[in-house]
Order: C-alpha cells, then sequence, then structure tokens
C-alpha cells in the first residue's frame, strides 16, 4: 500500500525532472541472460480491494491476499498460448485467522498451506489452506523489529522456491539503521538499500531464518515521490524476480506509478545475517545482489498501476514462462489503479 502526500517539497531543476518515456508494452533492451514482456492487463469484477499478493497453485489456480482484511481469492487466471489473459474470475474465498496488513503469499503444494508476509510486525505466518486456521508464525529475525522497520515499509514481498527449500521475503525500504531517510517523500534519482531473507525449510517441515542479502533499489523516477522493492519470484536455478514500484509527482502534479522487474542473481554476495551487520550496514563495505533489467513501464494506461504482487505461472517451453502480477488499487492519494490483473512473458537464455 501507498502512503505519501502528493504535495512534493522538494525543488530541482527542470533539466533534472524529465521522466523516462511513457510505455504500456515491451522491455527494457538486453542481451543478458532474460527478456520480458508485457501481454496485457484484466480487470477483475469483484468488491474486494487492496490485492497485495498472488501466488500460482497449479494449473490456472491463484490465490491472492489483500492488505486489509482477513480474505484469500481463490482466482482462476486462463492465458492464452502467447502468454495474455483470455479470462480472470474469482472462484472462491477464504478467511484467515489473522487481519493486518497481509502482502505477500507463497503457495505450498507439500503441505496444502500458504505462507503469508505480515508488514507491520513484521513477520511470516503460515495458514491452512483447508480452514484459514493458523498453522505457525515464522521466528523474525531481531535486525528487522525493535522499531528498526519503518512504518508501512516491512515484509511486502514473499515467495517460495519451486524445490520447496527457500522461502524469500524483504523490507519494502531501508531499515533505519542501514540508512532509511528522515522523509517519506524522496527526490528524483533516490534509491533505497534492503535486505533479502532468505528462510530455510526442512524436509521435516522446520523453518529458520538463514541468509540476509543487500538489494538496492532503482530510481525514484519523477520530482518526488518513493521507491521500494514490492515483491520476490524465485526461478528454478536459484535467481529471483524482483518487483519494484516507483510512485511519484512531476512539476505540473501529474502522479504515476513506473514498475520496473529485475533478474536477481544472489552469487558472491555478503551474508549479512550476522554481525557487524546486524548494527547496520551504512558504513560497511557490502557486496550486494546483482540486477539485471528486465523492464521498465507504466503498465496498462498512461500514469502506470500500483503492480504490488508477483508470481511465476505456467511454463510455456523449457527456459519461458507466464509471470503474472496483481493491481492493489488501494494506491493512496494517487488514485491512478484499478483491481486488476496483468501478464508478463519471461524468456531465459540459455
Amino acid at each position: 500500500m501507498i502512503k505519501f502526500p502528493l504535495l512534493v517539497l522538494v525543488l530541482v531543476s527542470s533539466a533534472c525532472a524529465q521522466t523516462h518515456p511513457a510505455s504500456t508494452s515491451g522491455a527494457v533492451a538486453t542481451t543478458h541472460p532474460a527478456t520480458m514482456q508485457f501481454r496485457g492487463c484484466a480487470e477483475i469484477q469483484t468488491e474486494v480491494h487492496g490485492l497485495s499478493g498472488i501466488t500460482c497453485a497449479g494449473n490456472n489456480t491463484y490465490w491472492a491476499v489483500a492488505d486489509n482484511n482477513d480474505k484469500l481469492l481463490k482466482l482462476a487466471i486462463d492465458l492464452a498460448d502467447d502468454g495474455s489473459i483470455r479470462s480472470a474470475k474469482v472462484v472462491g474465498e477464504l478467511t484467515i485467522a489473522d487481519r493486518g496488513d497481509n502482502e505477500g503469499i507463497a503457495f505450498s503444494a507439500g503441505r496444502n498451506s500458504v505462507f503469508v508476509s505480515e508488514e507491520t510486525t513484521p513477520s511470516v505466518r503460515e495458514y491452512s489452506l483447508v480452514d484459514g486456521r493458523r498453522l505457525r508464525a515464522l521466528p523474525t529475525p531481531d535486525v528487522f523489529l525493535h522499531g528498526h522497520t519503518v512504518s508501512n515499509r516491512g515484509f511486502e514481498s514473499l515467495t517460495l522456491s519451486p524445490d520447496g527449500k527457500s522461502l524469500w521475503t524483504a523490507n519494502e525500504e531501508a531499515l533505519t539503521l542501514d540508512g532509511h531517510p528522515p522523509s517519506i517523500v524522496q527526490p528524483i534519482g533516490s534509491t533505497t538499500r534492503v535486505r533479502l531473507l532468505r528462510y530455510k525449510l526442512e524436509a521435516s517441515g522446520d523453518a529458520a531464518p538463514a541468509e540476509q542479502f543487500v538489494y538496492q533499489t532503482g530510481r525514484v523516477h519523477d520530482l518526488g515521490g518513493t521507491n521500494g522493492l514490492c515483491d520476490l519470484a524465485a526461478l528454478r536455478d536459484g535467481r529471483l524476480l524482483a518487483l519494484e514500484r516507483s510512485a511519484a509527482e512531476g512539476l505540473m502534479r501529474k502522479a504515476t506509478i513506473r514498475t520496473r522487474i529485475f533478474l536477481v542473481d544472489l552469487a558472491g554476495a555478503t551474508d549479512v545475517s550476522k554481525p557487524p551487520y546486524d548494527a547496520g550496514i551504512a558504513s560497511k563495505d557490502v557486496r550486494q545482489v546483482r540486477k539485471t533489467p528486465l523492464f521498465d513501464a507504466l503498465i496498462c494506461d498512461a500514469d502506470g498501476e500500483n503492480l504490488e504482487g508477483l508470481c511465476v505461472g505456467p511454463a510455456f517451453g523449457p527456459r519461458r514462462f507466464a509471470v503474472i502480477g496483481v493491481v492493489d488499487d488501494t494506491d493512496g492519494n494517487l488514485h491512478v489503479s484499478h483491481t486488476r490483473v496483468v501478464a508478463f512473458q519471461l524468456d531465459l537464455h540459455p
């Protein structure tokens, strides 16, 4: 959920306030490991608002979570051969045990359950898909507690690796001890560094916090606003897709939300889960994860959408996958978003 005032108290020269070219399709040109294409939007006819996370449960079945109630929505999303959306509809609903700022969701086939990330505490909890009862709450590392996580900037993302051994989440913006800015609105070009957190899942069902890695977001794309990490999606080879949202306002008070998706490689990155990094990373030598830009555009229309959730869908070939997202229509004072499902096609190169 986006929360920042529309009045931007930042002054920059007009030369620095230029926006990136608006686009409703296409991908950033790249010659490296992958490419991504936007395949379109489909509105969901539902009275539920605030959809913030989505996970694939096999075939055309998905579960979505909302950030303002205790509901999970069961969706049927039918895709064409080119990855575009033929139809998207709600086919079920489940009430879970906890009402809160639930942001991310990850389906566990072996346990017939979903993990849900809650932003405020922050925490990750597991719920039964049979009756919605809470099965457990995973331990949250101390570095994210004790007031270190900024309000409304906690565990926004969640994804389970295809092998079921790793559950990933992250704070949306930097922790206070990692250098979170004092203002809730940042000027054009601002970035933030967050911590990717891996939970190690054992065959026995036990789960424990493991490594943490530093991820630096892209830049605020217009005069002033925010940019944060909204969701993660795990790939079969151990890499991640990272969804960023840059919500900003220009000189003419026009609000836009820019969607960015990156391919994340963790190889060689510093594990910051141990001392001295538990006291902050601001002044320390840290090797961040490597990011490859895959997509950067205003999706669906000229002012963009508040795309908050992302998951890997069905495969169209050995290296071609559908990627499905959900738009949260509760975008603060921006009023540019509608409850929608969106689709991309991901091609992983040899």
